[in-house]
């Protein structure tokens, strides 16, 4: 997407979809680092949806985790500035995990995914998303976007589709 496409509220809705359809589920959005994630997804995004559309959930500022009625939780960590950050989400089972931003990411995003991130969606039925701007014309997000291996679709709009922003 371009910028000001409405990729992060997508997102966010797409987060909240899948916290919210089934019980004790985990969802995970990863960011560059932490203060960005809470940046484009906490206030703007997700604490907006829940609190206009009286979705109930609580909201923990502290750990930048939301806990829905069913005990489902979206959870948001930063991962590229700091490894260490993978240590705590390695373990659980996740019904969706969005890596944000991905074209920018420095670590192997690739060996992220399938080594780390995979193995975690398979026993809840889960999924990955790759999000970003077109950037660099290497790495996993170009290989993805470009060449769709199995398994990955592609989808692609603009500013001018965003009908929050075009008039």
């Amino acid at each position: 997407c371009s910028r000001r496409a409405g990729k992060s509220y997508a997102v966010g809705l797409g987060l909240i979809e899948a916290a919210a359809s089934q019980p004790d589920m985990l969802c995970l959005y990863i960011g560059l680092i932490r203060d960005t994630a809470k940046q484009i997804m906490w206030e703007p995004v997700l604490k907006r949806v829940n609190r206009e559309a009286k979705l109930g959930a609580r909201a923990n500022e502290t750990t930048l985790t939301m806990k829905f009625p069913n005990r489902s939780q979206i959870i948001l960590v930063g991962m590229d500035a700091d490894r260490d950050q993978l240590e705590k989400v390695l373990g659980p089972g996740y019904r969706r995990i969005v890596i944000d931003e991905a074209a920018s990411f420095r670590i192997d995003l690739e060996s992220l995914v399938d080594t780390y991130l995979k193995p975690a969606t398979v026993d809840c039925g889960g999924d990955i998303w790759l999000t970003g701007t077109p950037g660099h014309h290497k790495g996993f997000f170009h290989k993805v976007t470009t060449q769709a291996p199995a398994g990955w679709s592609v989808h692609r709009w603009s500013t001018f589709d965003n009908t929050a922003v075009v008039n």
